[in-house]
């Protein structure tokens, strides 16, 4: 097996349901962000599970902070 796959699932996967709660994204955002290969995922079967670093990367990425004053 590819280390770097292995590293890449090592913090877990969850479903698409646990990362629409966990981002606060719509389930048609979550797989158009998979299709677009921003957010990475395993597919076994017809499940599809969600790598959880790669949605906290995206969100992370994306983050706006407040101006400290």
């Amino acid at each position: 097996m590819d280390a770097r796959r292995r590293e890449i699932c090592s913090d877990g996967v969850i479903a698409v349901s646990a990362a629409q709660e966990f981002s606060g994204l719509s389930r048609a955002g979550l797989y158009r962000l998979m299709q677009d290969g921003r957010v990475a995922y395993t597919k076994i079967g017809r499940r599809r599970l969600v790598v959880r670093q790669s949605l906290i990367d995206l969100l992370a990425q994306n983050l706006v902070e407040a101006d400290a004053k």
